[in-house]
């Protein structure tokens, strides 16, 4: 590894030990420096608190203290018998209990304000920016989901059993996402109305709830609450809007997948297999001619990137039967076309090189979204999850099939390797992640506990 350049190689100059002598000039006078320009802005901030805080206690102290207790004024001379009397005493602890009580207003205000502004942060980022954004209160909604989930799954004694239960969990999730999204909103306003004045708990609850979904039977006393009741309607209208039209782009989406999923079951069997795949392909005589499953499966990958980073509430729905998966008929797609170009004596396709990069592409993408670890830059020669062993396995298979394989599969194997190394542990990793069912090569050695990703995520560092 070549150092680090010194000074001299980069022709900076020399910097001397000693502490250089710095010299001020004084600006022309009825010029502002660049230091006051900064601190104009503090300043402008510090005389609301100042007036706030310290002028106007001092002017309600003194009328306190040169006031009689009927509110007549006193004058200058019996200022002597005020002291007296301590009327300055009571002054500050009305002054105290005064601020004490609008700082604790305006603590309540400002954190019915943050719940708010969470929610409606959570569902723009969820509903309707379209690109994979994580949002920590939507995350905490679904781990916590998927945690109850787990314990109702693990009483299940078949894998039928489990999937019968996982099947309910994305549908009855992204059922309650928006049902904590309105309760955190009743609870911001109720914590906004009781700031602004509302006495009592109950009253700014029944206050926040009518003007949330428009009820209308609590009337606002004055106007900052009934300003407030507005924007709290119209925030709940909002939402739900955003989520009744969120669910047919999510559904449309859902159906689009598993049509292909579907059609791979004619040619890879159920459960889907790279295997089953090539013989049936070389028994109807179409190894040269995949060329266009290639292609479909490419779009197919360009969809599943945009969708289920963007709707990432799509990984965790599962197929019309209990025996299929995306993610399963995505690792049957990559290793057919891996095999493809490594291991069967066809002529080299482009086209399933690019649905192999397609497929990577967007298998890490996801992967990004849910943090599962991968390296960005694998070797030809790092080790996945298949060994030689299964590998020269598969091509007795195929041998005994009539699938014409290349006479060195040393060879063989190690291109093999270099196109599954791109895929393999983000492949396994969202296949234990979306409890798949048993495939070859994907799901059959996912871990069967799994992390469940982090609530915050943090940025990937390039190389």
């Amino acid at each position: 590894m070549r150092s680090p350049a010194t000074d001299e190689e980069i022709g900076a100059p020399a910097v001397s030990a000693a502490r250089p002598q710095v010299t001020r000039k004084r600006g022309p006078r009825g010029v502002r420096g660049v230091r006051g320009v900064r601190g104009l802005p503090f300043v402008v901030l510090y005389l609301p608190f100042l007036i706030l805080f310290g002028i106007a206690p001092m002017i309600y102290a003194i009328v306190l203290a040169f006031t009689s207790d009927a509110g007549d004024w006193v004058g200058l001379h019996n200022f002597t018998r005020t002291v007296r009397d301590y009327r300055f005493r009571p002054a500050f602890e009305h002054i105290l209990v005064y601020t004490s009580v609008w700082l604790l207003s305006l603590i309540v205000f400002v954190v019915g304000l943050a719940l708010v502004a969470s929610v409606l942060d959570a569902a723009v980022r969820s509903l309707v920016l379209p690109r994979g954004s994580v949002v920590s209160l939507t995350r905490v909604i679904w781990v916590s989901s998927r945690k109850l989930f787990n314990l109702w799954a693990g009483l299940s004694k078949t894998y039928e059993g489990r999937d019968r239960v996982m099947a309910l969990y994305a549908p009855i999730t992204l059922l309650v996402q928006p049902g904590v999204w309105l309760a955190m909103v009743v609870a911001g306003f109720m914590m906004m109305f009781h700031g602004l004045g509302v006495s009592s708990w109950r009253q700014a609850f029944s206050e926040s709830g009518s003007s949330l979904f428009t009820l209308g039977f609590v009337h606002p006393r004055d106007l900052p609450t009934t300003a407030l009741a507005f924007v709290e309607a119209a925030i709940g209208l909002g939402v739900f809007a955003l989520f009744i039209a969120y669910l047919p782009s999510i559904y449309g989406a859902f159906s689009r997948r598993e049509v292909l999923v579907a059609k791979l079951s004619a040619r890879a069997g159920t459960p889907p297999s790279p295997i089953d795949f090539l013989i049936r392909v070389s028994r109807i005589d179409e190894l040269n001619e995949l060329d266009d499953v290639w292609q479909q499966w490419q779009d197919w990958f360009a969809e599943i990137e945009e969708t289920h980073t963007s709707q990432a509430s799509l990984v965790f729905f599962r197929s019309p039967r209990a025996d299929r998966s995306w993610i399963t008929a995505a690792g049957v797609v990559l290793d057919s076309a891996s095999l493809a170009n490594s291991t069967i004596d066809i002529r080299w396709s482009p086209d399933a090189a690019l649905c192999v990069r397609a497929g990577y592409s967007a298998l890490r993408a996801i992967a990004d979204f849910f943090s599962i670890p991968y390296d960005p830059e694998p070797e030809q020669t790092d080790a996945t999850s298949i060994a030689r062993e299964e590998y020269d396995d598969a091509c007795r298979q195929l041998a005994d099939a009539g699938v014409p394989l290349k006479s060195d599969l040393d060879q063989a194997w190690v291109d093999f390797n270099g196109w599954r190394v791109n895929y393999d542990s983000v492949l396994v990793g969202i296949a234990g992640l979306a409890l798949a069912p048993y495939a070859m090569w994907s799901s059959d050695r996912s871990l069967r506990w799994v992390r469940l990703p982090p609530i915050s995520r943090r940025r990937r560092r390039s190389p």
